[in-house]
């Protein structure tokens, strides 16, 4: 091959490479705008960090409802955050989880979540319930054996066992996946404020309630209480 042949190559070989680079830079660059929320489906920004659900928003007081599962391993990440989040809610805010129940194990939890809640035993038994599952690797195959795990930590087992399966129990567990479902929520954690924004989790867990944060403030503003 001549010199002059060679040179081209070597261009063109330069060429392409610069560009090839070119582009993954591109892609890498969009990748972050992505996540980050500036860039969507041709969504506005607000678009992207959430979705409003069109219905008239809740405000007396604003709800804000953390859907979770003690059997996502996401949302015992998550908890110490958003326990440290809502104590710094303002008036006229709520804040409330509701356990979903989209399969035969988590049905059972959410039933066990809120009989523990009647009885005001969340406290003492929530994080552990967490660390049971995904620290020690147990598994609650039945009512009986999460009575046996809460007994003597803010409630009794036979109170466990004579709330758990109750009608009101079952009752607020079906009504709180039902929202879950209508909502068009498909996973856990979310979260849904005063009934209308589901905000987009896959912005990160302190970015989500940064966006929580920003909807409070102007549902608060627009309130005829203030």
């Amino acid at each position: 091959m001549a010199r002059s042949q060679i040179a081209r190559v070597n261009r063109l070989r330069t060429t392409i490479i610069a560009s090839g680079g070119a582009v993954i830079v591109a892609v890498i660059v969009a990748g972050i705008l992505y996540s980050s929320g500036w860039l969507g489906s041709g969504g506005s920004k607000a678009e992207n960090e959430y979705r409003n659900l069109g219905r008239k928003p809740r405000t007396q007081p604003i709800e804000v409802v953390e859907y979770f599962s003690y059997a996502c391993i996401h949302c015992k990440n998550f908890d110490p955050v958003i326990e440290n989040w809502k104590t710094t809610l303002p008036a006229g805010v709520k804040f409330r989880r509701a356990h979903v129940g989209f399969s035969n194990e988590t049905a059972l939890l959410a039933r066990s979540y809120y009989a523990l809640e009647h009885h005001g035993a969340l406290d003492p038994n929530h994080t552990r319930l967490f660390r049971a599952i995904h620290d020690r690797g147990r598994r609650f195959p039945s009512v009986e054996s999460v009575a046996d795990y809460v007994d003597g930590f803010g409630i009794e087992g036979d109170a466990f066992l004579n709330t758990v399966n109750g009608r009101r129990i079952s009752e607020i567990a079906l009504a709180d996946d039902r929202r879950w479902r209508e909502y068009g929520l498909t996973g856990v954690p979310a979260l849904v404020v005063a009934g209308n924004y589901v905000v987009n989790m896959n912005l990160g867990r302190v970015r989500a309630l940064e966006i929580v944060d920003s909807l409070l403030i102007e549902l608060l503003a627009k309130s005829p209480n203030r």
